[in-house]
């Protein structure tokens, strides 16, 4: 026990930096790569053409600015902001997305050491954490919710630091009270889910009510007000940029399963595929499952941090049922749910060492880094890309494709369904199209300014419609055809 007390937290930065390195220079591949592909693209943007927060550009901007409305760009500017020390390279968003992955660590260990008073239990929770295979993998992905994850677990310890020396009149209570605001705030600006754990510290003070002051009380609610209004603002500023421009590139709002049957099938598969295997991993699962045992059949659900607990559950219950429409392919949209996962998982580890069933625990945990790598490197950091985006991986390739038409251009980009990957990897801004482009599309997007055309359609090339649309061929690489195309003049004069 000594051992696990003294290591098990050490070892979890340690492992998680070790086991990420082979990775930490490759561009954004696998699942979600558009996801990626989008969060990438809006930082180059802030890192070339304006440092402006409130100002989120994505490259399918047709003839515009690309300024739509977005979550609120924290992950994105700073990355930007990085940028502009090192120049843009994988490494850079790889390492940063690591070292937020890591600050997580540090925060998830923290919290749980707090509220146990046990440094073991701290220990147990980070390393948990540490080998969910969904933050393994996302842990050096590009995503807001790198950012807000971790965010929200600092935000939520700050909180509690606040409260408990707001009853013991201690004056440092200020300190982490702007802690713990500018982590919740930017954590709920960054992703509105994470405001979530400002319902565990509801309930915390509910449970914990009769120690605070009227004015303590004024300063709490005060607190959730701020929180709360400068997060519906920032969403309602930018549901106002996105009926501006038109660009829908960023969904603003909940997706519901409105049919019952599918409904059940994606709440099936979330409950028998996707958190067992992804979130806690198996291992991870066994110790979930026991602390809850052991709660249950011990009553301890009525001790005092149980009905924080229980209210933070609940209100991800309810955000996973309103976006049951996400749930089915979407598992980051489970990640705010790993702070409640890993104490539980860490908890049920440490009733097990403290059992007959010593052995089993440690077995487990030895279990849970290699579970999460088994499950990811192959699957996702060594998988092979579709054909479609193989030119992406090679790196000369790319670099000719990027080069033969100016970045400045307007472009004409596709078929890309994300309406975004082809336009990170290719450096374009532009006009992007899915399955097919038809030739009042192409003439109306040359009107509007469209110089070049990258497609990896063949056919479209060769169609009679189009080809009086096309001027010179500029060149081919890999599966890209890159074409100059004819202004409205040109094609009279022809």
């Amino acid at each position: 026990m000594t051992f696990l007390k003294r290591y098990l937290f050490p070892g979890s930065i340690l492992l998680t930096i070790f086991l990420h390195l082979p990775f930490l220079n490759l561009p954004p591949k696998s699942i979600h790569v558009w996801r990626q592909s989008h969060t990438l693209a809006v930082a180059r943007n802030f890192y070339l053409e304006e440092m402006n927060i409130f100002k989120t550009r994505v490259d399918n901007r047709m003839d515009g600015d690309g300024i739509t409305g977005s979550h609120f760009p924290s992950f994105e500017f700073l990355l930007a902001g990085i940028y502009k020390v090192t120049g843009e390279h994988f490494l850079i968003q790889r390492v940063y997305c690591l070292l937020l992955h890591l600050f997580g660590i540090v925060g998830i260990f923290l919290l749980a050491q707090y509220l146990f008073n046990s440094t073991l239990m701290g220990g147990l929770a980070a390393w948990s954490y540490s080998w969910s295979p969904l933050l393994f993998y996302y842990g050096i992905s590009a995503l807001p919710d790198n950012l807000a994850l971790p965010f929200s677990i600092w935000g939520l310890l700050s909180c509690l630091i606040w409260i408990d020396l707001s009853a013991q009149k201690n004056d440092r209570k200020w300190l982490a009270m702007l802690f713990g605001f500018f982590f919740i705030t930017i954590s709920g600006l960054t992703k509105i889910q994470y405001l979530a754990a400002g319902f565990f510290i509801l309930a915390y003070l509910i449970v914990n009510r009769k120690k605070y002051s009227t004015s303590d009380w004024i300063l709490f609610v005060g607190f959730g007000a701020s929180t709360s209004i400068l997060t519906l603002a920032w969403y309602q500023y930018a549901i106002v940029q996105i009926k501006k421009s038109g660009l829908l590139d960023f969904g603003i709002g909940f997706k519901p399963e409105t049919n019952p049957g599918e409904a059940a099938k994606i709440l099936i598969s979330n409950l028998v595929s996707i958190i067992p295997e992804s979130i806690l991993n198996f291992s991870g699962t066994v110790l979930f499952a026991y602390a809850v045992f052991f709660l249950i059949k011990t009553r301890k659900v009525t001790r005092p941090l149980a009905l924080p607990f229980l209210i933070w559950t609940g209100v991800f219950m309810i955000y996973h049922l309103i976006e049951l429409g996400q749930m089915r392919q979407h598992d980051y949209y489970m990640m705010p749910y790993l702070p409640i996962f890993s104490i539980l998982m860490g908890f049920g580890a440490y009733k097990l060492l403290n059992s007959q069933f010593r052995k089993l625990a440690v077995a487990l945990l030895i279990l849970q880094p290699i579970l999460a790598c088994v499950r990811i490197i192959p699957a996702r950091f060594l998988t092979k890309e579709p054909d479609s985006r193989k030119i992406f991986y090679d790196q000369n390739a790319l670099n000719k494709l990027q080069q033969m038409v100016p970045d400045s251009a307007l472009c004409i980009v596709g078929p890309d369904d994300s309406k975004c990957i082809y336009f990170y990897f290719l450096k374009k801004k532009g006009f992007g199209y899915s399955e097919n482009l038809s030739k009042d599309e192409l003439a109306d997007y040359i009107k509007r300014g469209a110089k070049y055309i990258y497609t990896t359609q063949n056919e479209l090339i060769t169609n009679p419609e189009i080809s009086p649309f096309l001027d010179k061929k500029i060149g081919q690489e890999g599966n890209f055809l890159v074409y100059a195309l004819k202004n409205q003049e040109q094609r009279i004069s022809r």
